[in-house]
């Protein structure tokens, strides 16, 4: 099934859509710091303070306690760097708590607002729930019903994280609900372009539409064809999920020449392949070939691999269909070692969380261990008394006396037995540990060695000296460290290493 291209959130600003759409996309190809400058761009369109000077309105608020306009600027610059500088962003939100006027209901619910999306944007999503709900309820008590529809639209993008459709279904409807009833039209339509992307995530494909197509006719009387373009693409994508190609063709070609290739040559990418796609479910097989290659064509142009890996499993199976085999074969190895990459940090990440589930076996087994111990010394003591006992009494009974050390041999016998169990999981367990960590080493040097191509290859294109400098410098460094992690994983032991 074709996923939408754009799922996440922006959850406090109108201008949702370029931002899901440039998050989902910089996402996907991990370059999270690109995001968070496109998303301070979009999001907020404005100049922020630096730190210093929001230190220097603190200072103010400190000496003029009462003075809720110069609180609610502090809140106002704290918003401009959520996602440029998240968690100073939070550190900031914390400390206005801690000098809001409870007593004003409008500022404390704005404040806690602000904590929530700033617990959000550092995934804590429990408090930032536990904020926004709080921000809700001032907000609801002060009749405030267009913050209440966004603090609702906030609420409805935490729980989507969350992977709780249901929730995040009814806190969408409930602010788009709202929305309506104050006749914003750029929330409403946006707010309808968030939920049928949320619900076709879920392939909830029927329940999606009308609020694509809700989307779509708000977009086109505002005359907002960039945001047109980008839900008749998604729409488009639904459309194929339906099996109504030709209406996804229409959608496809209508998004593309909405949005320039100039302004996003990715949104080109996705609708050529969805057109080829199509063509293909058609048997129409020139136009699909042609389509289909064009999408590929731009996915390599700006390197875009979850694309580039979309397109050459839709070539393969094209190739497939026509009997053309070699070439079918050579884009599913290709798309084979796609795959490969994208899998490759998720099998770090299990590598990881391995070693941590070591580590506290491990400390499970010493606790056991120490408690055999004190149990073996205690069993000691006892039979260091008996002993005492039974020389005090042994003309009493030395068949008893006998009885209690057997009793007490076959008893050590017993826990020496256990202490040799004990110490074979432990060496068994250093064993697996050894193994983990070198192929955790394994893993670093085949990151490291991709970085060192890809810094290769943009070298390459690079014209700029400087920059071709910069990158050459840091391709170097980064192969110092592959060659660091090339010897941990060739030394038998892991304790030490020679960087000479």
């Amino acid at each position: 099934m074709r996923q939408p291209l754009f799922t996440k959130r922006w959850i406090d600003t109108p201008y949702y859509i370029p931002i899901v759409i440039w998050r989902n996309i910089l996402q996907r190809i991990h370059l999270r710091k690109a995001l968070t400058w496109l998303l301070f761009l979009y999001g907020l369109q404005c100049n922020a303070l630096s730190y210093a000077n929001i230190d220097s309105l603190f200072a103010l608020a400190y000496a003029h306690s009462q003075d809720s306009t110069l609180v609610m600027k502090i809140n106002d610059e704290i918003r401009l760097k959520f996602y440029k500088t998240p968690k100073e962003s939070l550190q900031y939100a914390i400390r206005l708590d801690s000098i809001a006027n409870k007593q004003n209901t409008s500022e404390y619910a704005e404040i806690n607002s602000t904590l929530g999306l700033a617990y959000y944007v550092n995934e804590d999503y429990e408090n930032a729930i536990s904020h926004l709900l709080l921000s809700l309820r001032l907000f609801e008590k002060e009749g405030n019903r267009l913050k209440i529809a966004e603090v609702l639209n906030s609420l409805a993008s935490v729980y989507q994280v969350r992977q709780e459709v249901e929730t995040s279904v009814h806190y969408f409807k409930k602010s788009l609900a709202l929305f309506e009833n104050l006749r914003d039209s750029n929330w409403i339509a946006s707010v309808n372009a968030n939920l049928g992307a949320h619900l076709m995530e879920y392939n909830r494909l029927t329940e999606a539409e009308p609020y694509f197509e809700r989307a779509m006719e708000l977009f086109s009387m505002m005359g907002n064809k960039v945001y047109l373009g980008y839900t008749q693409l998604n729409l488009g994508s639904l459309k194929v999920n339906q099996g109504k190609y030709w209406e996804a063709i229409q959608l496809f070609e209508s998004s593309i020449a909405y949005i320039s290739y100039e302004a996003n040559p990715l949104i080109h990418a996705v609708a050529r392949t969805g057109i080829g796609q199509s063509y293909m479910e058609l048997n129409d097989m020139t136009n699909s070939e042609l389509y289909l290659l064009q999408g590929y064509a731009i996915s390599q142009e700006i390197d875009h691999m979850e694309q580039l890996k979309s397109s050459t499993e839709l070539l393969s199976q094209y190739y497939e269909k026509t009997k053309d085999y070699r070439k079918a074969y050579i884009h599913l190895k290709e798309w084979s070692a796609l795959q490969d990459s994208f899998l490759t940090a998720a099998q770090d990440q299990r590598l990881v969380n391995a070693l941590k589930k070591y580590e506290v076996e491990k400390k499970e087994q010493e606790i056991t261990l120490l408690s055999v111990a004190n149990e073996n010394k205690d069993l000691r003591i006892q039979r260091s008394r008996r002993n005492l006992l039974l020389s005090l009494l042994s003309l009493l009974g030395i068949s008893v006396f006998s009885f209690q050390i057997y009793r007490s041999r076959k008893k050590t016998r017993s826990f020496n037995r256990q202490l040799q169990n004990q110490k074979e999981i432990i060496t068994k367990s250093l064993v697996e540990k050894d193994i983990l960590l070198r192929e955790i080493h394994h893993r670093v040097k085949n990151n490291l060695q991709i970085i060192t191509s890809l810094l290769g290859i943009q070298s390459r294109k690079v014209r700029d000296k400087a920059a071709y400098d910069a990158l050459q410098e840091g391709r170097t460094r980064v192969h110092s460290m592959l060659l660091l992690h090339q010897e941990l994983y060739k030394k038998e032991s892991l304790t030490s290493l020679n960087i000479q």
